[in-house]
């Protein structure tokens, strides 16, 4: 018998930063296609109104934990977590956006509402606990994201890039589907908290081939979202033919919602099989970060170079979720989420900032005398660097350490030995960033812009919460261990 969906005030309340944002893009929506082109300008002033306004009402809801619309969405410490870090991740997009979108020639409203509701999809995944309702978030972020990525329609790149995106998503999409209909099929429901209750109750029949089908099928569908290998043959290609903005957007925004659902699925529904699918995640997480660090260091593409590198940062966090039985496992998956989202985002609002005339700003022959050019710029860039690689003191330092400790406390030292091999890897290509900005002339004498507002305050944001989070890594920490008490319990 099907349950009678029963809606009341506080279900409102739940859903109350998704409205305000929804309501703000319809309108937006609405507005661009009344004005004028000359007006087109206004629209990444009143997104960023819009995620200003989605991020406050998300903080009134800091303190509520109850489920909404029959158990198919839930307000909690990790949700909220979750969608603070999207919010701020879109809006630093956007700022970055500011001036490249009408230099490329594509002055365009609906770029920025493509960006909305990409973000109303990513919200919704994070407080998604039912399996339908954690596909529909995921479908609502990935679909916005195809045609952001094919936004510069006369790049034959961009166009290609979008195509790949596409067909693999909708590939791996529907794994996913096929994957819930089993889990349905073995448990009678597809509510996150019933499935746990299913396995808790009934226990685990290792026997039953349906259980290893349904682990394989998420791995699969999961493991595309997030660029895992070998689902990842779709991230360089689209990563380099989007827009730079979009670039940054999709390898933090999207990769952190991701996670989240990632993480909802497997920490509340499957801990019971934890001992099936470890292992996999495992050797997964060891292939990802190890393939995506040696191509990385093959690449003369500054873009496709920090693709396979957000490849690889996939591949780290993925021990995390191995180490899931651990009390600061998941805790260590959030507070590398935070960290490596500003210091990924950095580099790529430097790219923008190195445009020109003759210059794409995306090569590492880009970066050539950057130092002398531009030393300012060049100081950010190498501490940026220094995040990714896991130095001190940037906030690449403590996430790494955390992530890998736990690992060792789950008794996967392997995994942690690899891990540290990779760092190891990683900082050849990354301090070749370096090399290049300061052991070069410069190639290009071209005069760079100077940069606006909105992209330079979003730069310094950046840098600014690298360096804090590295240098105060116990406040984050801490926040993002409050932030999964319940969704581990």
């Amino acid at each position: 018998m099907i349950e009678k969906l029963q809606f009341g005030m506080s279900d409102f309340v739940a859903l109350l930063p998704e409205i305000i944002l929804c309501v703000f893009a319809l309108l937006i929506t609405v507005y661009d296609f009344m004005s004028k082109r000359t007006n087109k300008a206004l629209i990444s002033y009143m997104s960023q109104v819009a995620f200003f306004v989605t991020l406050i009402a998300t903080f009134t809801l800091i303190g509520n934990n109850y489920t909404a619309y029959s158990g198919m969405f839930v307000i909690d410490t990790f949700a909220i977590f979750i969608k603070v870090v999207i919010l701020l991740v879109a809006m630093i997009s956007v700022a970055a956006s500011h001036r490249f979108i009408t230099d490329e020639g594509y002055e365009s409203g609906e770029y920025y509402i493509l960006i909305m509701f990409s973000v109303l999809g990513m919200m919704i995944m994070a407080s998604a606990t039912d399996l339908i309702s954690v596909f529909v978030g995921l479908e609502l972020m990935a679909i916005p994201c195809y045609f952001l990525t094919g936004f510069f329609k006369k790049q034959n790149r961009s166009i290609e890039g979008a195509l790949k995106y596409f067909l693999m998503g909708a590939f791996s999409s529907a794994v996913l589907a096929y994957g819930i209909s089993f889990v349905y099929g073995v448990t009678g429901t597809t509510n996150l908290h019933k499935i746990a209750e299913f396995f808790a109750t009934q226990g685990v029949d290792i026997n039953n081939p349906a259980l290893y089908l349904v682990l394989t099928l998420f791995v699969a569908g999961f493991g595309f979202k997030i660029a895992a290998v070998p689902f990842h043959m779709w991230c360089p290609d689209v990563y380099e033919g989007a827009p730079t903005p979009i670039t940054a957007f999709m390898s933090t925004a999207v990769k952190a919602a991701s996670f989240a659902a990632f993480l909802r699925v497997y920490a509340t529904a499957l801990p019971a099989l934890h001992i099936n699918w470890a292992p996999t995640l495992a050797v997964l997480a060891a292939l990802t970060m190890t393939i995506g660090n040696i191509v990385a260091l093959t690449q003369s593409s500054f873009k496709r170079m920090l693709a396979y590198s957000s490849i690889a940062h996939a591949g780290y966090i993925l021990i995390g979720l191995v180490a899931l039985k651990v009390s600061d496992g998941v805790a260590s998956v959030l507070f590398y989420l935070i960290a490596y989202a500003f210091a990924n985002m950095g580099p790529f609002i430097i790219i923008i900032l190195l445009r020109t005339k003759n210059s794409s700003g995306e090569m590492l022959t880009d970066l050539h005398g950057l130092g002398k050019r531009a030393p300012l710029l060049a100081g950010i860039m190498l501490i940026f660097m220094f995040s990714l690689t896991g130095l001190p003191p940037t906030g690449g330092f403590p996430g790494k350490y955390y992530l890998f400790y736990a690992a060792v406390q789950s008794n996967y030292v392997w995994l942690t030995v690899v891990a540290c091999i990779n760092t190891a890897i990683s900082a050849f290509y990354y301090f070749k960033v370096g090399m290049y900005m300061y052991m070069h002339e410069p190639r290009n004498t071209e005069e760079l812009e100077k940069p606006s507002t909105p992209v330079l305050t979003a730069l310094y944001i950046c840098v600014g919460m690298t360096l804090l989070i590295g240098i105060m890594p116990h406040r984050f920490f801490e926040a993002a261990k409050q932030s999964i008490m319940l969704l581990t319990s």
